[in-house]
């Protein structure tokens, strides 16, 4: 059976990496104005987390071996490309995921969550969403959350 592309998450998408491109431009707006710090603060409420839903909606059939590794050969290609043209030490190399980077790096570890959840045979219940939503929110109050191995953006999707 052919697969059929749905427009409508294709729009979805799109829309969203639009707001992407909205929400920096409100974040690096030169005059911080209220206006222009709300619609930020607005947009990044609800993108990044429906990123993610989206992410996870279009995976959960997938076999996450090759689709793990994919993504982590994707993400090393890229992050080394980057390392090198920044002349990153090792160190960093290894435990800073680049700026641009941090979702791949994200996808990996929330795949990696799913697949070991789903060898180990736990159901995902509301329990475990509740669990994972109060760690989300809790890190947040965390100053030391913050960018090794992209904790503080896979934790807040923001």
């Amino acid at each position: 059976m052919e697969k059929v592309r749905d427009a409508r998450f294709d729009a979805l998408k799109g829309l969203l990496i639009l707001l992407v491109v909205y929400g920096h431009f409100f974040t690096h707006d030169a005059t911080h104005g209220v206006i222009s710090e709300s619609l930020a603060n607005f947009i990044y409420s609800f993108h990044m987390p429906l990123f993610v839903f989206i992410s996870g909606y279009f995976s959960h059939n997938r076999r996450f071996g090759s689709s793990i590794i994919k993504l982590i050969e994707t993400y090393a290609v890229f992050q080394l490309i980057k390392g090198l043209w920044l002349h990153y030490s090792i160190k960093w190399l290894l435990v800073m995921p680049g700026p641009m980077l941090w979702y791949l790096f994200a996808l990996i570890i929330w795949r990696a969550i799913y697949a070991v959840f789903c060898k180990l045979g736990v159901k995902i219940t509301r329990h475990w969403i509740f669990l994972f939503v109060a760690l989300s929110v809790g890190a947040g109050f965390f100053a030391s959350v913050g960018r090794m191995f992209a904790f503080s953006r896979t934790l807040l999707s923001r």
